[in-house]
């Protein structure tokens, strides 16, 4: 699923209204795989692909996480960039439906002392 890691990455990495949440001004615009970096600068996303459930169609998770104390504000604007829309470009399968599923509840992480939540979204694909 690289090839859909990527899209998402750059669906994310490429939006106006998540660069001025984000506070970022260049690459990589505070959009991660998986973790943050070891010293980040918050608000940032990370994201996640998970793996094929299913057998026709296809589930496939990408939870989103928002870091920072505007979470809400970022996660709201992700909703409506990836809420209801069939992703295109995307040749290692056929997407199908891509649709907002569950938000886990507000978390404080102890370590970087800031607030996140994790949004999961679920993408029904054809392989």
């Amino acid at each position: 699923m690289a090839i859909l890691k990527e899209y998402i990455y750059q669906l994310l990495r490429d939006d106006a209204t998540l660069h001025t949440l984000l506070s970022k001004a260049e690459t990589p615009y505070g959009v991660y795989f998986m973790s943050p970096p070891a010293k980040p600068e918050f608000p940032l996303i990370t994201y996640f692909v998970g793996p094929q459930s299913g057998r026709f169609p296809r589930d496939i998770t990408i939870n989103i996480t928002a870091w920072g104390n505007n979470f809400e504000a970022v996660q709201n604007r992700i909703y409506e960039l990836l809420h209801d829309v069939v992703p295109t470009g995307i040749s290692d399968c056929t997407p199908k439906m891509l649709k907002w599923d569950w938000a886990a509840p507000e978390l404080f992480d102890d370590d970087y002392k800031i607030y996140y939540r994790q949004d999961r979204y679920i993408l029904k694909v054809l392989k």
